[in-house]
């Protein structure tokens, strides 16, 4: 019995320990410019930078719609995230989807530090040329 009550309580401290939240709106400035990134509840993804908005659960680029869903993986340290576009189908394309692969670490529950590589690359290691600091904006 107390094995099984130390096994419980290690498996609350873990959880609590991990429970900070990506969902808000994240700003960083990358040099040139500052942006945001807005993470839901339902799973999706906006970038924004200056008047341009990109992703979320519908969003338009050059006369084509899409969406940009996010999927985390906290079992992974740092955590692992991989943002899917899906440009929807028109009458004359297919619906097609790429993949941006990156990385999170919470620096504390407001600041992260984020890594994206090319579509399709695996990012392993954060560097000075695929990341950048963010601040959480809101809850």
């Amino acid at each position: 019995m107390r094995n099984t009550v130390l096994t419980l309580l290690f498996f609350l401290a873990a959880h609590t320990l991990s429970a900070q939240s990506i969902i808000g709106t994240w700003e960083g400035d990358d040099g040139d410019q500052i942006g945001s990134i807005i993470f839901d509840n339902d799973g999706y993804c906006t970038f924004v930078v200056g008047n341009q908005v990109m992703g979320g659960k519908e969003f338009e680029s050059d006369g084509k719609k899409g969406k940009m869903e996010y999927v985390i993986d906290e079992s992974t340290t740092p955590i692992a995230i991989t943002l899917t576009i899906t440009k929807f189908a028109t009458a004359d394309e297919a619906e097609s989807t790429s993949s941006m692969y990156g990385l999170i670490e919470f620096i504390d529950d407001d600041n992260i530090k984020m890594a994206l590589g090319n579509p399709e690359q695996k990012v392993t290691e954060f560097t000075p040329n695929n990341s950048i600091a963010l601040t959480r904006k809101d809850d």
